[in-house]
């Protein structure tokens, strides 16, 4: 919060709070923008997408499966 205008700025990009941007205020007091929240999400998305990718590589096929013997050894 801007304590000369009494607004709310984004803590991320500095966005003040307007009819056309909306604020997500936390309980310390630092606020981020709709905007901001997209980016986020978005690099969340990203990150998820390549985990993902990556279990999938590891997964465990009928093909790739230990014979009895090995997973003994």
């Amino acid at each position: 919060m801007d304590n000369k205008n009494n607004t709310f700025t984004c803590s991320f990009c500095g966005r003040q709070e307007s009819d056309d941007v909306l604020l997500i205020p936390s309980p310390s007091g630092a606020c981020i923008c709709e905007y901001c929240v997209d980016i986020c999400s978005s690099i969340l998305d990203e990150r998820y997408e390549q985990d993902i990718a990556e279990e999938d590589t590891d997964e465990l096929t009928f093909e790739n499966l230990p014979k009895p013997k090995e997973i003994h050894n």
